[in-house]
Protein backbone atom coordinates (compact mmCIF):
# COMPACT_ATOMS: atom_id res chain seq x y z
CA UNK A 1 0.00 0.00 0.00
CA UNK A 2 1.07 3.71 -0.89
CA UNK A 3 1.88 5.90 2.14
CA UNK A 4 -0.22 9.26 1.63
CA UNK A 5 2.48 12.18 2.22
CA UNK A 6 1.04 12.84 5.90
CA UNK A 7 1.59 8.87 6.73
CA UNK A 8 5.07 9.07 4.98
CA UNK A 9 6.10 12.25 7.28
CA UNK A 10 4.61 10.36 10.54
CA UNK A 11 7.00 7.44 9.63
CA UNK A 12 9.82 9.59 9.02
CA UNK A 13 9.27 11.23 12.92
CA UNK A 14 8.75 7.81 14.24
CA UNK A 15 12.00 6.23 12.49
CA UNK A 16 14.15 9.14 13.67
CA UNK A 17 13.19 9.24 16.98
CA UNK A 18 13.88 5.58 17.30
CA UNK A 19 17.27 6.56 15.74
CA UNK A 20 17.71 9.11 18.12
CA UNK A 21 17.10 6.82 21.32
CA UNK A 22 19.25 4.52 20.26
CA UNK A 23 21.99 6.58 19.74
CA UNK A 24 21.60 7.91 23.41
CA UNK A 25 21.58 4.41 24.89
CA UNK A 26 25.20 4.35 23.04
CA UNK A 27 26.26 7.86 24.28
CA UNK A 28 26.05 6.71 27.68
CA UNK A 29 29.45 4.89 26.86
CA UNK A 30 31.28 7.87 25.44
CA UNK A 31 33.98 8.01 27.56
CA UNK A 32 34.85 4.58 26.67
CA UNK A 33 34.20 5.26 23.14
CA UNK A 34 36.44 8.15 23.19
CA UNK A 35 39.14 6.26 25.31
CA UNK A 36 39.11 3.64 22.42
CA UNK A 37 39.45 5.52 19.64
CA UNK A 38 42.31 7.46 21.10
CA UNK A 39 44.06 4.40 21.85
CA UNK A 40 43.17 3.23 18.12
CA UNK A 41 44.61 6.49 16.97
CA UNK A 42 47.87 5.53 18.09
CA UNK A 43 48.31 3.07 15.04
CA UNK A 44 47.83 5.83 12.37
CA UNK A 45 49.81 8.92 11.36
CA UNK A 46 49.79 12.30 10.15
CA UNK A 47 45.78 13.51 8.99
CA UNK A 48 44.71 10.43 10.05
CA UNK A 49 45.97 10.22 13.65
CA UNK A 50 44.57 14.14 14.02
CA UNK A 51 41.13 13.47 12.50
CA UNK A 52 40.76 10.22 15.15
CA UNK A 53 42.14 12.38 18.19
CA UNK A 54 39.57 15.29 17.20
CA UNK A 55 36.66 12.78 16.99
CA UNK A 56 37.54 11.03 20.63
CA UNK A 57 37.56 14.61 21.98
CA UNK A 58 34.33 15.44 20.37
CA UNK A 59 33.16 12.43 22.03
CA UNK A 60 34.38 13.07 25.31
CA UNK A 61 32.74 16.46 25.32
CA UNK A 62 29.12 17.33 26.13
CA UNK A 63 27.54 15.88 22.66
CA UNK A 64 23.57 14.68 22.03
CA UNK A 65 21.84 12.03 19.51
CA UNK A 66 21.46 14.60 17.09
CA UNK A 67 25.00 15.95 17.22
CA UNK A 68 25.85 12.32 15.92
CA UNK A 69 23.35 11.88 13.40
CA UNK A 70 25.19 14.92 11.89
CA UNK A 71 28.49 14.36 11.51
CA UNK A 72 29.30 11.00 9.04
CA UNK A 73 32.34 10.30 10.64
CA UNK A 74 30.81 9.93 14.20
CA UNK A 75 28.24 7.71 12.79
CA UNK A 76 31.28 5.50 11.07
CA UNK A 77 31.92 4.53 14.36
CA UNK A 78 28.27 4.52 15.97
CA UNK A 79 26.78 2.20 13.24
CA UNK A 80 28.52 -0.83 14.31
CA UNK A 81 27.60 -0.32 17.78
CA UNK A 82 24.00 0.25 16.95
CA UNK A 83 24.47 -3.24 15.35
CA UNK A 84 26.28 -5.17 17.90
CA UNK A 85 23.66 -6.95 19.31
CA UNK A 86 20.82 -5.42 17.89
CA UNK A 87 19.67 -2.39 19.91
CA UNK A 88 19.65 -3.46 22.95
CA UNK A 89 23.24 -1.83 24.14
CA UNK A 90 22.04 -0.48 26.79
CA UNK A 91 19.91 -3.79 28.17
CA UNK A 92 23.00 -5.89 26.97
CA UNK A 93 25.97 -3.91 28.20
CA UNK A 94 29.13 -4.41 25.89
CA UNK A 95 32.08 -5.35 27.33
CA UNK A 96 35.11 -2.77 27.17
CA UNK A 97 37.03 -4.92 24.83
CA UNK A 98 33.91 -5.37 22.96
CA UNK A 99 33.70 -1.52 22.55
CA UNK A 100 37.20 -1.55 21.42
CA UNK A 101 36.81 -3.69 18.82
CA UNK A 102 33.90 -2.01 17.03
CA UNK A 103 35.76 0.97 17.35
CA UNK A 104 38.56 -0.46 15.72
CA UNK A 105 36.31 -1.60 12.67
CA UNK A 106 34.76 1.67 12.82
CA UNK A 107 38.37 3.62 12.83
CA UNK A 108 39.26 1.62 9.23
CA UNK A 109 35.58 2.41 7.93
CA UNK A 110 37.20 6.24 7.75
CA UNK A 111 40.63 4.74 6.82
CA UNK A 112 40.10 4.95 3.00
CA UNK A 113 38.95 8.86 2.41
CA UNK A 114 41.38 10.25 5.07
CA UNK A 115 44.69 8.29 3.15
CA UNK A 116 43.76 10.06 -0.22
CA UNK A 117 44.53 13.42 1.83
CA UNK A 118 47.36 11.98 3.47
CA UNK A 119 49.12 10.96 -0.14
CA UNK A 120 47.88 14.56 -1.27
CA UNK A 121 49.86 15.90 1.58
CA UNK A 122 53.39 13.65 1.00
CA UNK A 123 53.09 14.75 -2.71
CA UNK A 124 53.02 18.20 -2.08
CA UNK A 125 56.27 18.36 0.10
CA UNK A 126 59.03 17.79 -2.91
CA UNK A 127 57.35 20.92 -4.71
CA UNK A 128 56.77 23.37 -1.23
CA UNK A 129 60.55 22.36 -0.50
CA UNK A 130 62.25 23.15 -4.42
CA UNK A 131 60.28 26.63 -4.14
CA UNK A 132 61.83 27.51 -0.50
CA UNK A 133 65.01 26.11 -1.67
CA UNK A 134 64.80 28.04 -4.79
CA UNK A 135 63.17 31.62 -2.91
CA UNK A 136 66.56 31.35 -0.52
CA UNK A 137 69.11 31.04 -3.05
CA UNK A 138 67.21 34.20 -4.76
CA UNK A 139 67.85 35.88 -2.07
CA UNK A 140 71.60 34.83 -1.48
CA UNK A 141 72.17 35.64 -4.86
CA UNK A 142 70.61 39.09 -4.76
CA UNK A 143 72.30 40.14 -1.43
CA UNK A 144 75.91 38.86 -2.59
CA UNK A 145 76.41 38.15 -5.80
CA UNK A 146 74.37 39.82 -7.78
CA UNK A 147 76.54 43.13 -6.88
CA UNK A 148 80.09 42.05 -7.72
CA UNK A 149 78.69 41.04 -11.08
CA UNK A 150 76.91 44.84 -11.51
CA UNK A 151 79.65 46.09 -10.51
CA UNK A 152 82.09 44.51 -12.38
CA UNK A 153 80.40 45.00 -15.75
CA UNK A 154 79.97 48.82 -15.07
CA UNK A 155 84.00 49.16 -14.54
CA UNK A 156 84.69 47.42 -17.67
CA UNK A 157 82.00 49.25 -19.54
CA UNK A 158 80.01 46.61 -20.82
CA UNK A 159 76.84 46.71 -22.70
CA UNK A 160 74.20 44.19 -20.97
CA UNK A 161 71.41 43.08 -22.92
CA UNK A 162 67.74 43.96 -21.49
CA UNK A 163 67.63 40.40 -19.87
CA UNK A 164 70.76 41.20 -17.38
CA UNK A 165 68.89 44.38 -16.54
CA UNK A 166 65.90 42.53 -15.38
CA UNK A 167 68.61 40.59 -13.63
CA UNK A 168 69.57 43.30 -11.74
CA UNK A 169 66.64 44.59 -11.49
CA UNK A 170 65.23 42.16 -9.63
CA UNK A 171 67.88 41.77 -7.48
CA UNK A 172 68.17 45.58 -6.61
CA UNK A 173 64.87 45.22 -5.75
CA UNK A 174 65.21 42.13 -3.09
CA UNK A 175 68.17 44.06 -1.56
CA UNK A 176 65.68 46.80 -1.32
CA UNK A 177 63.22 44.60 0.45
CA UNK A 178 65.02 41.65 1.16
CA UNK A 179 63.31 41.40 4.68
CA UNK A 180 59.72 42.11 3.19
CA UNK A 181 60.51 39.76 0.57
CA UNK A 182 61.74 37.22 3.17
CA UNK A 183 59.03 37.83 5.11
CA UNK A 184 56.57 37.06 2.74
CA UNK A 185 58.25 33.68 0.72
CA UNK A 186 58.18 32.49 4.44
CA UNK A 187 54.66 33.34 4.78
CA UNK A 188 53.47 31.97 1.27
CA UNK A 189 54.96 28.59 2.17
CA UNK A 190 53.91 28.20 5.71
CA UNK A 191 50.38 28.76 4.58
CA UNK A 192 50.93 26.63 1.86
CA UNK A 193 52.32 23.79 3.59
CA UNK A 194 49.64 24.41 6.48
CA UNK A 195 46.45 24.35 4.18
CA UNK A 196 48.10 21.12 2.61
CA UNK A 197 48.45 19.25 5.80
CA UNK A 198 45.08 20.43 7.43
CA UNK A 199 43.19 19.18 4.51
CA UNK A 200 41.50 16.73 6.24
CA UNK A 201 38.72 15.79 3.16
CA UNK A 202 37.70 12.51 4.88
CA UNK A 203 34.28 11.83 6.05
CA UNK A 204 35.00 14.47 9.10
CA UNK A 205 36.37 17.57 6.67
CA UNK A 206 36.31 19.58 9.81
CA UNK A 207 39.44 21.15 8.76
CA UNK A 208 38.29 21.92 5.18
CA UNK A 209 36.08 24.22 4.70
CA UNK A 210 36.13 24.07 0.70
CA UNK A 211 35.98 20.39 -0.82
CA UNK A 212 35.70 19.71 -3.87
CA UNK A 213 32.34 18.61 -5.92
CA UNK A 214 33.37 14.87 -5.57
CA UNK A 215 34.61 14.70 -2.28
CA UNK A 216 31.48 16.63 -1.05
CA UNK A 217 28.65 13.86 -2.99
CA UNK A 218 31.65 10.81 -1.52
CA UNK A 219 30.67 12.39 1.84
CA UNK A 220 27.04 12.92 1.22
CA UNK A 221 26.32 9.82 -0.17
CA UNK A 222 28.15 7.86 2.51
CA UNK A 223 26.54 10.21 5.15
CA UNK A 224 23.38 8.80 3.82
CA UNK A 225 24.73 5.33 4.16
CA UNK A 226 25.21 5.51 7.47
CA UNK A 227 21.72 7.36 8.49
CA UNK A 228 20.06 4.44 6.82
CA UNK A 229 22.38 2.40 8.60
CA UNK A 230 21.25 3.85 11.96
CA UNK A 231 17.34 3.20 10.93
CA UNK A 232 16.29 6.33 9.21
CA UNK A 233 14.18 6.41 6.45
CA UNK A 234 15.51 7.62 3.13
CA UNK A 235 13.85 11.16 3.32
CA UNK A 236 15.18 11.97 6.41
CA UNK A 237 18.72 10.51 6.02
CA UNK A 238 18.67 13.23 2.77
CA UNK A 239 17.72 15.87 4.77
CA UNK A 240 19.62 15.48 7.77
CA UNK A 241 22.57 14.83 5.21
CA UNK A 242 21.99 17.54 2.86
CA UNK A 243 21.73 20.27 6.37
CA UNK A 244 25.42 19.28 7.06
CA UNK A 245 26.99 18.85 3.67
CA UNK A 246 29.60 21.85 2.85
CA UNK A 247 28.51 22.39 -0.52
CA UNK A 248 25.19 24.85 -0.82
CA UNK A 249 24.25 23.46 -4.16
CA UNK A 250 24.23 19.92 -2.97
CA UNK A 251 22.37 20.95 0.43
CA UNK A 252 19.72 22.37 -2.42
CA UNK A 253 19.39 19.45 -3.80
CA UNK A 254 18.48 17.69 -1.21
CA UNK A 255 15.91 19.43 -0.07
CA UNK A 256 14.15 19.00 -3.43
CA UNK A 257 14.70 15.58 -3.42
CA UNK A 258 12.72 14.78 -0.46
CA UNK A 259 10.04 17.25 -1.45
CA UNK A 260 9.99 14.98 -4.63
CA UNK A 261 10.04 11.69 -2.82
CA UNK A 262 7.07 12.69 -1.01
CA UNK A 263 5.42 14.17 -3.63
CA UNK A 264 6.39 10.67 -5.87
CA UNK A 265 7.82 12.93 -8.62
CA UNK A 266 10.85 11.78 -10.19
CA UNK A 267 13.90 13.34 -8.31
CA UNK A 268 15.18 16.66 -9.96
CA UNK A 269 12.87 17.15 -12.47
CA UNK A 270 13.60 20.89 -12.54
CA UNK A 271 17.72 20.36 -13.01
CA UNK A 272 17.42 18.79 -16.50
CA UNK A 273 20.95 20.30 -16.75
CA UNK A 274 22.25 18.88 -13.73
CA UNK A 275 25.57 17.01 -14.42
CA UNK A 276 26.76 15.33 -11.48
CA UNK A 277 27.38 11.37 -12.35
CA UNK A 278 25.89 9.57 -9.89
CA UNK A 279 22.63 10.81 -9.43
CA UNK A 280 20.02 7.79 -10.82
CA UNK A 281 22.37 5.53 -9.10
CA UNK A 282 21.87 7.54 -5.71
CA UNK A 283 18.33 7.40 -6.83
CA UNK A 284 17.95 3.81 -7.63
CA UNK A 285 19.64 2.65 -4.21
CA UNK A 286 17.09 4.82 -2.26
CA UNK A 287 13.90 2.94 -4.29
CA UNK A 288 15.31 0.05 -3.10
CA UNK A 289 13.06 -1.69 0.01
CA UNK A 290 16.03 -3.94 1.66
CA UNK A 291 17.80 -0.79 3.94
CA UNK A 292 20.77 -2.96 3.79
CA UNK A 293 20.91 -3.25 -0.09
CA UNK A 294 20.16 0.75 0.42
CA UNK A 295 23.22 1.55 2.42
CA UNK A 296 25.41 -0.59 0.32
CA UNK A 297 24.65 0.72 -3.00
CA UNK A 298 25.35 4.23 -1.60
CA UNK A 299 28.82 3.31 -0.16
CA UNK A 300 29.55 1.66 -3.65
CA UNK A 301 28.71 5.28 -5.00
CA UNK A 302 30.70 7.10 -2.55
CA UNK A 303 33.97 4.70 -3.28
CA UNK A 304 33.27 5.32 -6.77
CA UNK A 305 33.05 9.11 -5.79
CA UNK A 306 36.73 8.62 -4.07
CA UNK A 307 38.25 6.82 -6.69
CA UNK A 308 37.39 9.54 -9.53
CA UNK A 309 38.87 12.33 -7.02
CA UNK A 310 41.86 10.42 -5.72
CA UNK A 311 42.56 9.43 -10.05
CA UNK A 312 41.81 13.72 -10.72
CA UNK A 313 44.26 14.30 -7.46
CA UNK A 314 46.98 12.19 -9.06
CA UNK A 315 46.56 13.59 -12.32
CA UNK A 316 47.20 16.61 -11.53
CA UNK A 317 50.12 16.03 -8.84
CA UNK A 318 51.64 14.41 -12.08
CA UNK A 319 52.33 17.60 -13.94
CA UNK A 320 52.79 19.52 -11.06
CA UNK A 321 56.34 18.26 -9.91
CA UNK A 322 57.86 18.22 -13.54
CA UNK A 323 56.12 21.88 -14.20
CA UNK A 324 57.64 23.27 -10.87
CA UNK A 325 60.86 21.79 -11.37
CA UNK A 326 60.76 23.38 -15.39
CA UNK A 327 59.87 26.80 -14.04
CA UNK A 328 62.59 26.68 -11.50
CA UNK A 329 65.15 25.45 -14.63
CA UNK A 330 63.92 28.14 -16.75
CA UNK A 331 64.72 30.95 -13.67
CA UNK A 332 68.05 29.53 -13.17
CA UNK A 333 69.15 29.04 -16.77
CA UNK A 334 67.95 32.62 -17.59
CA UNK A 335 69.71 33.83 -14.96
CA UNK A 336 72.99 32.36 -15.76
CA UNK A 337 72.28 33.01 -19.74
CA UNK A 338 72.21 37.06 -18.78
CA UNK A 339 75.29 36.91 -16.80
CA UNK A 340 77.19 34.29 -19.20
CA UNK A 341 76.98 36.79 -22.16
CA UNK A 342 78.85 39.85 -20.89
CA UNK A 343 81.03 37.72 -19.25
CA UNK A 344 81.76 35.83 -22.58
CA UNK A 345 82.28 40.00 -24.23
CA UNK A 346 84.61 40.83 -21.94
CA UNK A 347 86.96 37.51 -22.19
CA UNK A 348 86.56 38.57 -26.18
CA UNK A 349 87.65 42.02 -25.86
CA UNK A 350 90.60 41.30 -22.88
CA UNK A 351 92.19 38.56 -25.56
Amino acid sequence: MTLVPNDQAMGDRDSKQDALERVNRILVRRAEISAAIRERAINYRGTQRRQLLQLGDWFSRTVNASDVLARPDALALCTPLLQHRGSDVADEPMTKSGIKATVRDGCDRLRESTAMRSRFALMMVYPLLLLAMCSGLLVVFSLYLSPEFERMFREFGLQVSAGTKLVFFISAMVRRFWLVAAVIMGLAVTVCIWMTFRSTAGLGGQGRRYPSVREAWAVWAAHVAYLIEAGLTPNDAIAIAGQTTRKRQIGQFSEIWVLDRRDELRPFTSFNNHNASGISTIDYALQLTNPGDQASLLHDVAANYWDRQRSRSGWWLSWLTPLVASLVGTAVGFVILSLMGPMISLINGLT
